[in-house]
């Protein structure tokens, strides 16, 4: 019927609220090809009040919903980039791909393009890509005309790199504020609940975690672990329900490897939800996050739980830290962690490069703007 994902988005997400508890910060990343998305607000109250960050762009959203809430809706998706929304008061947001008519019963139906402001991000890379923006928007909504002026961002990067020049150059930028939430145990009867909300059975479950996650299991194996009955061999079961349900992260808790010093980690290819990192030592320390084109300087005391969602889940990450402290990485949040997922700089030019030229397209498309247009 046309609508790109849509009906099948829809039918995942409507019982959402069933399978899910009501929180206010919400995350998700749309992997693969860039195309129309939306993410489905429902709160307790009628009232429902919204803040999103999605790399450069923020967004601010107040209003008196009706019975089945409201969408905000995206012409365009940046593959592997972090939605991050919080609420007013605990609520659910689904998220979706697919074109969303511009009127529905009983909802508010908004188009983000029309609402996005700068993000709040501040770090170097991100205050090069939207210099050239800020003269224009102020802090008024951005439109066709100022999306076009992205266009003349990658002029900048040569500026940028000269300024600071090698990795170690760049200097640390702070954690933004945490999240309230995270998972201290796995909750195996959370899951059962979340598989009958999205009107799975016990044998398409098991077929969807082969098919998506490589796991292998029986819906016997299954049952008993919805009961909570034994253990499972594998422990990356909970990880890869969690994936499978779209939990965002929110039941499973799994770590991958304890370290000191140096080390390598690889992020298992299915997995597009967050990633914590645990450092623990005594004293000030310096850590070094390497991922793909992207490199971030983490700087702390003590103990400090960090997560990052995945944004280059095919590529290994390498972290070193300051002698004397250890560090262990996993999937999932862990209450008291801090959001690193702002303000990471590029590599090096030419990761900048293929950064800028897949947002500006993805930018563009939002608002409708051709590249001949923009040029």
């Amino acid at each position: 019927m046309n609508a790109g994902g849509a009906l099948a988005s829809l039918m995942w997400s409507v019982r959402g609220v069933d399978g899910l508890d009501a929180r206010r910060r919400w995350s998700h990343v749309f992997p693969g090809a860039s195309t129309p998305v939306w993410a489905w607000v429902r709160s307790t109250d009628s009232f429902i009040a919204v803040v999103g960050e999605w790399g450069v762009a923020r967004l601010e959203y107040q209003t008196d919903a009706g019975p089945n809430g409201a969408f905000i809706t995206l012409n365009s998706s940046v593959a592997e980039s972090p939605i991050v929304m919080e609420l007013g008061e605990p609520g659910w947001v689904e998220f979706g791909r697919g074109k969303i008519p511009s009127t529905i019963p009983g909802a508010t139906v908004i188009d983000a393009a029309t609402r996005a402001r700068r993000s709040s991000a501040n770090g170097p890379f991100m205050q090069m890509f939207t210099n050239s923006l800020t003269a224009k928007m102020s802090e008024r909504a951005w439109t066709r005309e100022m999306a076009a002026v992205a266009y003349i961002a990658p002029r900048t990067m040569a500026s940028f790199f000269n300024s600071f020049g090698r990795l170690d150059d760049v200097g640390a930028l702070e954690p933004i504020p945490k999240w309230p939430d995270g998972v201290d145990e796995v909750v195996r009867l959370k899951f059962a609940r979340l598989r009958r909300a999205r009107g799975l059975s016990l044998v398409e479950t098991c077929s969807r975690l082969g098919h998506i996650t490589d796991v292998e299991i029986s819906k016997d194996t299954l049952r008993r672990f919805e009961s909570d009955v034994g253990q499972p061999h594998d422990p990356v079961l909970p990880a890869a329900l969690d994936c499978v349900l779209g939990a965002g992260g929110h039941l499973a808790l799994l770590n991958l490897r304890s370290i000191v010093g140096s080390g390598l980690v690889t992020i298992p290819h299915w997995w597009h939800g967050p990633i914590w990192i645990a450092f623990e030592g005594s004293g000030d320390f310096n850590a070094r996050i390497r991922w793909g084109d992207w490199y971030r300087v983490v700087r702390g005391t003590d103990t400090l739980v960090v997560y990052a969602h995945a944004c280059a889940p095919e590529a290994s990450i390498r972290v070193t830290v300051d002698h004397g402290f250890s560090w262990t990485i996993g999937l999932g949040y862990r209450p008291g962690a801090v959001s690193i997922d702002q303000n990471w700089v590029p590599a090096n030019m030419a990761a900048a490069q293929r950064s800028i030229a897949i947002v500006e397209a993805a930018f563009l498309n939002a608002y409708g703007v051709g590249s001949e247009q923009a040029q």
